[in-house]
């Protein structure tokens, strides 16, 4: 299968992630051309197989490994169930973000779902790739700043305010 001892190097160095981009075998000091050379061999041999888009990016996963790990942690917010979404997806509506929730028993309303993606919106996580038409179409959304498997949760900050300059000052221990 494998045509040199660099290809089967930048097979073990696969073998031990999850998903996998090309950048990962180069980490390991396998040279980029040939990383992307290995990577387009083996999806093409079915050996491998798109596991996500992140933007322009493809990542790959074994094939065959679709299956969640028996050990995967299991989503515990509604927060952590739509991210899990969203970096699975290449772009998803909040009624899908719903229907996700009914599946894992985590109840997700429309409304949160709404808020959660218009809040990442706002902060630069996702872009609206298609607008909601009221009654008729959902909006569409794609994750563009994937920051890892823990979701971002919205935090409000506590501190007081001189009403005499209007200066704020954060109370870091939240009283």
């Amino acid at each position: 299968m494998f045509r040199s001892e660099q290809e089967k190097a930048a097979w073990d160095i696969a073998a031990k992630h999850e998903e996998f981009h090309w950048e990962d075998l180069a980490a390991g000091g396998v040279p980029l051309s040939s990383a992307q050379v290995y990577l387009l061999r083996w999806a093409k041999a079915g050996t491998i197989e798109i596991a996500r888009l992140d933007g322009n990016r493809k990542w790959f996963r074994m094939a065959g490994t679709r299956a969640k790990r028996a050990d995967a942690p299991k989503p515990k917010t509604r927060e952590d169930a739509m991210w899990a979404v969203m970096r699975r997806q290449a772009y998803f509506t909040p009624l899908d973000l719903v229907a996700i929730g009914d599946q894992l028993g985590i109840e997700i309303t429309e409304t949160h779902a709404r808020q959660y993606s218009r809040a990442l919106m706002t902060a630069g996580y996702l872009r609206c790739l298609e607008q909601a038409v009221p009654g008729k179409k959902q909006p569409k959304y794609r994750l563009i700043n994937n920051t890892g498997r823990r979701a971002p949760v919205k935090r409000r900050i506590t501190g007081l305010l001189d009403q005499n300059d209007g200066a704020f000052v954060p109370l870091g221990d939240g009283s």
